[in-house]
């Protein structure tokens, strides 16, 4: 099981990794979903699964924002 991942964004926005050979890709308009971004073009590795960026401090914050709630 092969996945994209999604690197933290910077001020060109965020890349997406793949997981079996390390190359990093961009796109402009949406995701690799909705580009139908199956496969690696760098190594040829099937992508079984997408994994977008969470922010842990903006989870924990979130988290800490509820438990007050």
């Amino acid at each position: 099981m092969t996945k994209l991942i999604e690197t933290k964004p910077d001020y060109d926005g965020s890349a997406w990794e793949c997981e079996n050979c390390g190359e990093l890709w961009e796109f402009e308009c949406e995701g690799p979903q909705e580009n139908k971004y199956n496969y690696c073009p760098n190594c040829g590795v099937k992508f079984d699964e997408y994994v977008s960026y969470v922010d842990e401090e903006d989870e924990e914050s979130e988290a800490k924002q509820n438990d007050k709630d």
